[in-house]
């Protein structure tokens, strides 16, 4: 789709979009680190074996923490694997630093041939990266 030249000509095509389906595609879970509350977080990666998605969630303390899932290719709304555990929990206290939560919530996601790069937010007062490399095959 051509991106409209003015801001209006856009709004009238919010029309061409859709939920087709009748129930959300991921939600809290009891007794978890998102047992309150799921939210997307950075815009979903196609990889090998289905649909990447790094969200974010937060239980009764209100600390988001962000967990990943990988929804299936060919039906985009069953997941296929899910974390257990939060993906990244910061080790630094910036909550305490700035007087907020120490949330840690994902935002923007790189893959960089080995490597892929999770930019979050802190404490809702800095912009972090995280780095995972992968093993060499």
């Amino acid at each position: 789709m051509k991106l409209p030249a003015k801001l209006t000509e856009f709004e009238d095509r919010f029309d061409l979009l859709n939920e087709p389906f009748d129930k959300p595609v991921l939600k809290p879970r009891a007794n978890r680190f998102d047992s309150q509350g799921v939210e997307p977080g950075p815009t979903p990666v196609l990889i090998d074996v289905g649909i990447l998605l790094i969200y974010n969630g937060w239980s009764s303390n209100c600390i988001y923490k962000p967990g990943g899932v990988i929804f299936s290719k060919e039906d985009p709304t069953r997941v296929l694997k899910r974390t257990e555990y939060p993906i990244l929990t910061l080790k630094r206290d910036y909550g305490q630093q700035f007087d907020t939560g120490n949330h840690c919530v994902a935002e923007g996601l790189v893959k960089d041939n080995h490597r892929w790069l999770l930019y979050y937010g802190a404490a809702d007062h800095l912009a972090c990266i995280a780095i995972y490399e992968e093993e060499a095959k």
